[in-house]
Parts: structure tokens; sequence; C-alpha cells
């Protein structure tokens, strides 16, 4: 009911520049090449086949009470009331977590891949927890896992290090060679079937056959003649290393500006394949190369989170300035979708919502952070803990291989301390008070052993 009555509220559907018009290009075309091809084809098209592009929000919106819901069965605990109360109010706020809340109304993969990446995470928490049926939530865990990295690729290191967290812990302490021998087989399974998909739809069975260009961008100011040299022809040397190059916040130029970085590596190649490849090579070389520097970049890539003329600059962007000119307007007609007018200039109230909350994107790693350590004092179980290191993971991950500061890559992050926050709390109140359930019980029990004594007497 109150997803609902925020979907009624606002339901304007927002797009973001390049993002959502390759998206819904791709929905007809295939691909693409350079981003998620998983959300256009499985998503996008079943639904534009219907003949409506609002259609696309409202099932968003309906999906955004499953990470809700999730979140209420991982706080929830078996032992009164209370805890059912406190999991009530964390599901609450993931309904009016910011980036969930406004990403719902995007033509983008986030809401969609925080939907996969909870499930995966919720899965998880009870093969952890050794629930009675670990093995069946094992095997249903690697799918999740395969979509959520397919939506949103800078997912892919965290969700990696939990996969081998899990085999490890299955195989080699918990002794559960069954729930292990299921998640390693539905893994293995489930990316081969996601390859073979991925190559008909992007030529790679990568999940996403350009990401080596974004892993370069993103480490571009530490790149050298010595990164470049073994692989890159001299005459194209000087559009990598000159000083533009240097700036961190020029990365997204040198991403997507012809005669740049990335143009310059793409003309060097003979495919996007071959050009992924010679990318990640180059940055791997640098960041193996001179790993403090990284560490520095990745540093001060967060710290650009709390400059603030830049960072309002950058959600005011995020927030749907996208605009659809008139020639992508007359394509979707010619597919009879007739709903898609330019929404950038309207205001409502989930936009006001995400543009107030700028200060609180850059707090989620430090949230994070915080949440862990309240965790190894607070809530000691395995499962929280894990909840919390993948939270501070994935946060780490976007924001070392992002170009640029962009609050969308840390909505599983945002969800995840959510979650925790809401484990914590629920600790500290059935530590406080006993259950309610329990204390008539034992009354009860009580009475009757008197009632007995006194019989016998």
């Amino acid at each position: 009911m109150i997803q609902g009555g925020l979907t009624s509220l606002d339901a304007t559907p927002r797009y973001c520049f390049g993002d959502s018009g390759s998206y819904l290009w791709s929905a007809y075309h295939g691909g693409p090449v350079d981003r998620s091809w998983t959300y256009p084809a499985w998503f996008l098209r079943p639904i534009l086949s219907l003949r409506s592009l609002n259609l696309i929000v409202y099932v968003q919106c309906a999906l955004g009470v499953v990470p809700a819901w999730l979140a209420f069965g991982l706080v929830s605990r078996r032992d009164g009331r209370r805890s059912d109360m406190v999991a009530f109010v964390t599901a609450c706020a993931v309904l009016i977590e910011p980036l969930a809340l406004t990403y719902q109304r995007f033509i983008l993969a986030d809401s969609l891949g925080l939907v996969m990446a909870a499930a995966a995470l919720f899965l998880c928490v009870r093969v952890i927890d050794r629930s009675a049926r670990a093995p069946i939530y094992a095997a249903l865990a690697p799918p999740f896992m395969v979509l959520a990295a397919s939506l949103r690729t800078s997912q892919v290191p965290s969700l990696a290090l939990l996969c081998l967290f899990m085999l490890i812990l299955l195989f080699f302490f918990y002794r559960d060679y069954r729930s292990g021998a299921t998640l390693l087989v539905s893994l293995v399974l489930c990316q081969l079937v996601f390859s073979h998909y991925a190559i008909k739809n992007q030529g790679t069975p990568g999940y996403n056959a350009a990401s080596g260009r974004f892993m370069l961008a993103a480490v571009l100011p530490i790149v050298s003649r010595d990164d470049v040299q073994p692989y890159i022809d001299p005459v194209r040397m000087p559009a990598i290393l000159d000083d533009d190059a240097r700036n961190r916040r020029a990365r997204p130029n040198e991403l997507f500006n012809p005669g740049l970085v990335a143009d310059e590596i793409q003309q060097a190649t003979e495919s996007v394949k071959k050009e992924s490849e010679l990318a990640r090579r180059i940055a791997v070389h640098a960041m193996l190369r001179d790993p403090i520097s990284f560490f520095r970049l990745a540093w001060s890539s967060y710290l650009d989170y709390f400059d603030e003329s830049f960072i309002q600059g950058r959600v005011l962007l995020e927030a749907g300035n996208g605009e659809f000119n008139q020639d992508e307007l007359s394509h979707f007609a010619e597919h009879h979708i007739y709903d898609v007018v330019n929404t950038n200039l309207v205001q409502s109230p989930v936009r006001g919502y995400f543009e107030a909350a700028w200060r609180y994107y850059g707090l989620i790693p430090a949230i994070s952070a915080i949440l862990l350590a309240a965790s190894l004092v607070v809530d000691r179980r395995l499962s929280t803990l894990t909840l919390a290191a993948f939270a501070l993971a994935s946060a780490a991950s976007h924001i070392a291989f992002s170009t640029e500061p962009v609050p969308r890559y840390l909505i599983v992050s945002a969800w995840v301390n959510i979650v925790v926050a809401g484990r914590i709390v629920c600790v500290l109140a059935t530590r406080r008070s006993p259950s309610g359930v329990t204390r008539p019980v034992n009354q009860t029990t009580t009475r009757s052993s008197e009632q007995r004594a006194n019989a016998l007497a």
C-alpha cells in the first residue's frame, strides 16, 4: 500500500542522457556493447511490446516492493513481536530511500539490478545461517548473482568476492558439501547459459563487451608511458598521455569524446573485444605498477562527493535532465509507442527529494564502514558481518572503477546499509526486552506446577 501511494504520487518517466536512449534503441536493434544488454533484451523488449513506455515505470515500481520485503525477512527474528516492528520500519525505510525511490522511475538498469542483488544476498544469508533449505537457497543464488552483475558490471568485483567467500565457507568451514556443490554447479551452469546469450547479443561472452574501456578511463590519471608503450603505436601516445588525461574530472570526456583516449584505443584495434582486452591490459598494468597511486586516485574520487558545487551539479545532471530529440521521438512512433515525452523540465516530488538528499550520497560508504564496526560489537552473526562487508566492498568497487561521482552506482550499498542497521537495532531491542511471546508461556508453566504441588500436599 505504501509503495502504491508513492507510485501514484509520482510516476513521471525519467531519462538519463545516452544511457536511456541506448537501452531503448537496443530493445529493437540488439546490443548495446558498452552497457547492460540484459536490461533491454530481457526486460524492456517484452514490456515495450505492449506499446507503452509508462508501463516500464509501473513495473519497476511494483518490483521495488521486493527489496523491502526481503529486508523485512532479513531483519525479522522468531523471538517476539518487537523484532517484527523493527523489520517493518526497516522495510519502510527501504521504500523511501532516495536512490531506490528515484531510479524506479528511470529507464535505467539500476532499479532492476537492486532487485537481483537483494535477492542474491537474501539467499546467501539463508545459506550462511544454515537454514534447513540451504541447498535450495544455494542453487537459487547464482542466477540472481549473474543477473545483478549483468545489470551493473561494476558490481562484479563484490559479487565475485561473495561467491568465493560462500564456496570457501561451505567447503572448508561448514563442511556442507551438498550446499557447496549445488552452489558451484548452479554458478557454472548460469555462467554458461548467460555466455551463450551474451555472444548472441553483444558478440562476446562477458557481462559488458566494452568493460575494459571503462576500466582504463577510471585509472587513466595514473597511466604512464611504460603502461602504454608495449601495446600502442607511439603516434597515438600524445592523446593518451597529455595533461587533460591526468585530470581525474576529465575522465568522462576521455571516455566518450572523439579523438581522445577511448577513441584512440578503438582505432588501434579491429573489434570491440580486442579494444576491451587492450584497454584492460593497460589498466591492470598501471594498477599493479603503482597501487598506491591507484588508491589515492580512488580516495580523491570519493572526496568529490563532498565538493558541494561539484556534487550538486552531478546530482542535478543525474536527476533526469536527459532529453530526446525529434528524430528519436519519431522513432518511437514508428514502433507504435506514443506516450514518450520529454520530462527534463518537469518537477515532481520524487525528483525534488532526490536533489535535496545530495549530502547523503557521499555518506553511504562511510555508513557502510560504521555499520561494519558496529556489527563486530553488537551483532556478531556471520551473516550480518557478511552483509556489512559486502556493502563496503560494493561501494569501494564503484568508486574505484567509475570516472566520476554517480550516486546511482551506490544503490545496492544503500539498501544493504538499511538492512544491516535494522539487524543491529533488532538485536539491541530484543536484548533490552524479553520476548513478549515467551513470557505468558513461562507464567502458565509456573502456575500449573504450583497447582500440582498443592494437590500433592
